[in-house]
C-alpha cells in the first residue's frame, strides 16, 4: 500500500470485472410443512450414517404443545419445555414395544428454552416468563411444590433466554439473545470479565436506525455465569447475536452455536451461523446492523467453524454417548429452520480449536430443537418450535463400530503441546477477575505471543491490572509485537487524553513490515484510538495519514482497513486508489465494503472518478435481487446522491431511476373472471408441465402481475420471495397451492402484524424490530426504510396478520393452460 496515492486505473475496467452468483441454498422454508400435519416426520424418513438407527418415540398430542427444549433429570426421566407453558415430564418405557408415560408437571412457566438438572432442581430459562427459575420438591412427592425467580431478565423474547448448562466449575452457565437486558439489579463486579466493551465502529451508518434489531447496543448477545442460588450474575462474553445453544467439552471448554443475519447475505457485514469457542473476556463481533465487526478483527474472537445458512438451536457434546469414538469426541448442532443435526469435530489448535462438520441427521420436515444424550448413551431429540408439530425421536448406534474413526490422527506431541497452550491461557484468565504484580507480569509477557487465544488472553488480563502500572511501559514498549498488543488495549481502556498519545507511538512502530495479523493490530488500535478520544483533539494527522499508506496492499483486509481510515482521516488523493480497489476486489463483499465506505466521501471528486464511482453501484444494485440486498444498496445510493453538487445529482440519480411499478389492479381489469381456480381443478401436475409454452408462461407472469411484488429473471420488484429459482426449492403443486391459497402459509419475514392503539387507530404493516418500550413498523411495503416507532403503552392489541401480502385470485382470470404454461416457467426457471 506504499503506492496509495497512485493514479486511477482505466475507468473500462469496469465492464471486464466478474459478477459474483449468489450461491443456490437449501430450502428454509421446510420448516413449514410441520404446520399442517399431526404427525412427527416418520422414523424411515429421517436419514442418519449407516450403523445408526433412528426411532421416533412419541408424536406430541395437540394437548401437549409445541416443544422446544429436553434434559434428563436424575432418574432418568426426560423434561421437556413446551413453546407455550408448561414442562412435561416423560417416564421412557423398559420395553422397546411399550409407550412413554408423559405428565406436566408445571403449567406456569412460559417457554422453557433453556432446561438444566442440577443441584437436586430443575432450573429453567423461561424466555416468555423473562426470567431464570428454579423447581423443586420440598415435599418428597415427586413434584415441583416450589417454583423460585431467582433472576428477572428484561427485553424481549425473540433473540432471548437460551440454552442452560453446568460448568466444571459447579457453576451456571445462561446463553442470551440480543433482545435480552442485563437485569435492573446488575453491577459488573471483578468476576464479570466481559467489559470495556462499546460500538467501536469508525464510520457512522445512520440508517441503522431502521435495520432490524434497531436500537440493540454492546454486549448485545451474551453469556451468563451464576451460583446454584442465582446471586452472582456475573458476564463472561458477549458480542453474540443469538447463541442459542451451549455445552462443555472433556476438556472443560465452552462452546456455542450463534445465529447469522440471513437478510446480510451478500454484503460485508453478514456473519454466518457458526460454532465459537467461549473463553473468559471474549468479545464475538456482533453489533447491529451494518457495525458488525469483521471477523478479523484483533480485538474480536474469531469463529472456530463457519456453517452458513441457518437457524441454531440446541447443541450437545457426545461424550457420554455410546457411539463410535468419533462421534463420542464430536459436538452435535441442530439447524431447526433446515431439518438437520450436524456433527462437528473439533481438534484442538493451539489454546483453541478449529473444526470440521458433516451431516449427522437430517430429515423434512424436521425442525429439531432440543438435545440431550440419555443414561442409555443414546442421542434424543425434540422437534417443535413456531406452533409446529413436535416429536421426541432417539438416535442408537447398532452398527459394529470401526477401528479407525476416520478423522486425522493427531500425535501426542501435539496434543500435549495444544494442552499446555489451553493452561497457558486459563493461566491468564486467572488475572481478568484479579490485580497482582504477577499478572501484570506474566500477561505482558504474552502479549507478543504467537497464539491468538493466548494473545487474546494477556490483553484481557492486562486491561485489568491498574492502569497506572502499564500505560508508560506501552507507549515506550521497542518489541513492535509486544507494543501494538499493549496499545491497543491502552486505546480501551485509558481516558480521553491518551489516545493522541498511542496514535503517536503507532506512527514510529515500524509496524508495516510485520507480518499481516500484526497489521490488522495496528491499522485497529489507531481506529480505536480515533473512536475513543475526544472529538477536536489535536494529532498529527498528515503524519498518520503516511505512515497508515505504508501497510501492505496484498491483503483485502489490509485494503478495507486502510480505507476506512483514510475515509476518516479524509486523506487528499485517496478517490483513485479506493476505485482501483474496488475494480481489484476479490469477492462481492470486498468490492461493496469499498463502495460503502465510499459513500461518505464528500470532497475531492473529478468528474470521472465520479461517474466511475456511480457506475459500480449501479452495476452493484444487479447482483442480487431479494429486497434486502436492494434496501441496502437504496441506502448506499442515496447517501451518496446527498454528497453530490445539486446541479450535478439529478444525472446521476436517473441511473437509478425505478422502472414503473406494474399495477396490478389494471392489468387485472382488463381481463374477466375466468375461473375460481381450486387445487382441484389440477390433477398430474408433473405429467402436465412437460413440453409448455415458457414464452407464454412469462406473459401470464406479469399479466398476472407477479412482478409487481416479486423478481424473475432480473425483472420485477423484490418486496417478496424472488421467484427465478423458486422451481428448485418447490415442487410445483407446492408453487400452484402458494399462489391460490397465499395466506395458507406466510414466511415470518413477510408476515404483516396489526396493532390496534387505544384511540382506535389501526396500524398495519411488517414488523422490523422490537425494543423494550416500542415496536418498528414499516407500514408501506414498497418504502421499507420508512418506520413507525409506535410506543408499547399505546397499544391496545396486537396479533399476527393471518391474511398475506399477496392477494387471492390473481389468476382466476387465466385459462387452465396459460396457469399451467406459469408454473412450467417457474418449475424450468429462465434460460441458462
Amino acid at each position: 500500500m506504499k503506492n496509495f496515492f497512485i493514479p486511477l486505473l482505466s475507468v473500462l475496467l469496469i465492464v471486464l470485472a466478474g459478477c459474483r452468483s449468489r450461491p443456490d441454498g437449501v430450502d428454509y422454508d421446510q420448516w413449514k410443512e410441520a404446520l399442517e400435519t399431526r404427525r412427527a416426520t416418520a422414523a424411515r424418513h429421517v436419514t442418519a450414517p449407516v450403523g445408526f438407527e433412528v426411532e421416533l418415540l412419541r408424536t406430541a398430542t395437540k394437548e401437549e404443545g409445541s416443544w422446544v427444549s429436553v434434559e434428563f433429570d436424575d432418574k432418568g426421566r426426560l423434561l421437556i419445555g413446551r413453546e407455550g407453558p408448561g414442562i412435561l415430564r416423560m417416564t421412557l418405557p423398559k420395553s422397546r414395544l411399550g409407550r412413554p408415560a408423559v405428565e406436566v408437571v408445571n403449567t406456569e412457566l412460559n417457554e422453557c428454552r433453556g432446561l438444566l438438572w442440577a443441584y437436586d432442581s430443575l432450573y429453567a430459562n423461561a424466555n416468555n416468563s423473562k426470567g431464570f427459575y428454579r423447581l423443586r420438591d420440598t415435599t418428597g412427592d415427586d413434584q415441583f411444590d416450589e417454583v423460585t425467580l431467582l433472576k428477572k431478565t428484561g427485553g424481549t423474547v425473540g433473540h432471548g433466554r437460551n440454552s442452560i448448562a453446568l460448568g466444571p466449575d459447579g457453576f451456571i452457565y445462561l446463553a442470551h439473545g440480543n433482545d435480552v437486558l442485563l437485569p435492573k439489579d446488575f453491577s459488573p463486579g471483578p468476576k464479570s470479565t466481559y467489559r470495556n466493551y462499546a460500538q467501536d465502529q469508525l464510520l457512522p451508518c445512520d440508517w441503522n436506525r431502521v435495520l432490524f434489531n434497531k436500537g440493540v447496543k454492546a454486549p448485545a448477545g451474551h453469556i451468563v455465569r451464576t451460583d446454584r442460588h442465582g446471586n452472582r450474575w456475573e458476564m463472561i462474553a458477549g458480542g453474540f447475536r443469538n447463541p442459542y445453544g451451549l455445552a462443555f467439552n472433556p476438556d472443560g471448554e465452552l462452546f456455542v452455536f450463534d445465529a447469522d443475519m440471513e437478510w446480510d447475505e451478500g454484503t460485508p457485514w453478514y456473519r454466518p451461523t457458526r460454532v465459537n469457542h467461549v473463553v473468559s473476556g471474549g468479545d464475538y463481533g456482533w453489533r447491529q446492523g451494518t457495525d458488525k465487526w469483521p471477523g478479523y478483527f484483533p480485538d474480536s474472537l474469531p469463529s472456530n467453524l463457519d456453517i452458513g445458512l441457518g437457524s441454531p438451536t440446541a447443541i450437545a457434546f457426545g461424550t457420554n454417548s455410546h457411539f463410535p469414538e468419533a462421534y463420542r469426541n464430536a459436538l452435535f448442532i441442530l439447524d431447526w429452520a433446515y431439518g438437520k443435526i450436524f456433527a462437528v469435530h473439533l481438534t484442538p489448535d493451539g489454546a483453541s480449536y478449529h473444526g470440521r462438520f458433516d451431516e449427522f441427521v437430517t430429515g423434512r420436515p424436521l425442525n429439531v430443537t432440543g438435545a440431550d444424550f440419555g443414561p442409555d448413551g443414546a442421542l434424543y431429540f425434540t422437534t417443535g418450535g413456531r406452533r409446529t408439530q413436535s416429536g421426541l425421536y432417539r438416535v442408537r448406534f447398532t452398527g459394529k463400530p470401526k477401528e479407525e474413526s476416520g478423522l486425522p490422527a493427531l500425535g501426542q506431541t501435539h496434543l500435549e503441546a495444544a494442552k499446555q497452550s489451553r493452561e497457558l491461557r486459563r493461566r491468564l484468565e486467572v488475572f481478568h477477575s484479579e490485580q497482582s504484580i504477577e499478572g501484570l507480569g506474566l500477561a505482558w509477557n504474552n502479549l507478543s505471543h504467537d497464539d491468538f487465544w493466548i494473545r487474546h488472553a494477556a490483553r484481557v488480563a492486562l486491561e485489568n491490572q491498574p492502569i497506572k502500572r502499564w500505560t508508560l511501559p506501552a507507549l515506550t514498549e521497542s518489541d513492535p509485537k509486544r507494543a501494538l498488543t499493549a496499545l491497543m488495549a491502552l486505546a480501551r481502556v485509558a481516558d480521553a487524553k491518551v489516545p493522541p498519545q498511542v496514535v503517536a507511538r503507532l506512527n514510529d512502530l515500524p509496524w508495516e513490515g510485520l507480518a499481516l495479523e500484526w497489521q490488522l493490530v495496528a491499522l485497529r488500535t489507531y481506529q480505536l484510538a480515533f473512536i475513543r478520544m475526544d472529538a477536536g483533539t489535536v494529532y498529527d494527522r498528515k503524519s498518520t495519514i503516511n505512515k497508515i499508506a505504508k501497510a501492505s496492499g496484498d491483503f483485502p483486509e489490509t485494503r478495507m482497513e486502510v480505507s476506512r481510515l483514510m475515509i476518516f482521516l479524509n486523506a487528499k488523493g485517496m478517490i483513485p486508489q479506493l476505485l482501483n480497489y474496488v475494480v481489484d476486489a476479490k469477492s462481492q463483499e470486498e468490492r461493496l465494503s469499498y463502495l460503502f465506505h465510499m459513500r461518505l466521501i464528500e470532497d475531492g471528486w473529478s468528474p470521472e472518478h465520479r461517474r466511475s464511482y456511480f457506475a459500480w453501484l449501479k452495476k452493484m444494485t444487479g447482483e442480487q435481487s431479494d429486497r434486502h440486498f436492494q434496501g441496502f444498496m437504496k441506502h448506499i445510493i442515496a447517501d451518496a446522491l446527498a454528497k453530490v453538487p445539486p446541479g450535478e445529482r439529478e444525472d446521476f440519480g436517473k441511473l437509478f431511476k425505478a422502472k414503473p411499478k406494474p399495477e396490478a389492479a389494471n392489468l387485472l381489469a382488463k381481463r374477466p373472471e375466468h375461473r375460481r381456480w381450486a387445487m382441484g381443478d389440477f390433477t398430474d401436475l408433473a405429467k402436465r408441465l412437460a413440453k409448455r409454452d415458457l414464452e407464454n408462461g412469462r406473459r401470464v407472469l406479469k399479466q398476472a402481475a407477479c412482478t409487481a411484488c416479486h423478481v424473475f429473471d432480473g425483472e420485477g420488484l423484490a418486496i417478496g420471495p424472488d421467484l427465478t429459482a423458486i422451481g428448485a426449492r418447490f415442487d410445483p403443486r407446492a408453487i400452484l397451492e402458494s399462489i391460490l391459497k397465499p395466506s395458507k402459509v406466510i414466511a415470518d419475514k413477510y408476515r404483516n402484524v396489526s396493532l390496534t392503539t387505544k384511540q382506535g387507530e389501526l396500524i398495519e404493516g411488517r414488523l422490523v424490530g422490537e425494543r423494550e418500550n416500542s415496536l418498528l413498523i414499516a407500514p408501506n411495503a414498497y418504502q421499507p426504510s420508512q418506520v413507525w416507532d409506535v410506543k408499547l403503552n399505546a397499544v391496545a392489541t396486537r396479533k399476527d396478520s393471518q391474511f398475506s401480502p399477496m392477494p387471492p385470485g390473481l389468476v382466476n382470470s387465466f385459462t387452465r393452460e396459460e396457469i399451467l404454461d406459469l408454473l412450467a416457467l417457474l418449475q424450468a426457471g429462465p434460460p441458462k
